[in-house]
């Protein structure tokens, strides 16, 4: 799937970077939908965050800096450190990355 050229969906995925690299500088961010065709996040906003640094507190409190940022919006969050379920990998699989590839 090719990362959406929306400017108005270029600057809300830069905030969202500007909000969780902060926890973790090597976090990959993946936005995703429920319909995979289109990333559509003008109205729900569907991360998964695969960090080995995000701990539950941590969570918390990065989610309600999104939810706060994005008001009027529905937000939800899944952090993990690995993809080890089949639920995790459709996730992953029907997603944009929005970080940028660390060699």
């Amino acid at each position: 799937m090719s990362a959406p050229t929306d400017p108005q969906l270029q600057e809300d995925l830069d905030a969202i970077r500007r909000i969780v690299l902060p926890y973790d500088f090597e976090a990959e961010i993946r936005v995703f939908s429920i319909e995979p065709e289109e990333i559509d996040i003008g109205k729900e906003i569907y991360l998964l965050i695969i960090s080995q640094k995000i701990d539950r507190a941590t969570w918390f409190y990065m989610e309600y800096e999104l939810r706060k940022h994005f008001k009027g919006r529905f937000v939800k969050t899944y952090v993990v450190k690995q993809i080890d379920s089949g639920l995790l990998r459709i996730a992953y699989d029907c997603s944009v990355r929005i970080t940028e590839c660390r060699d």
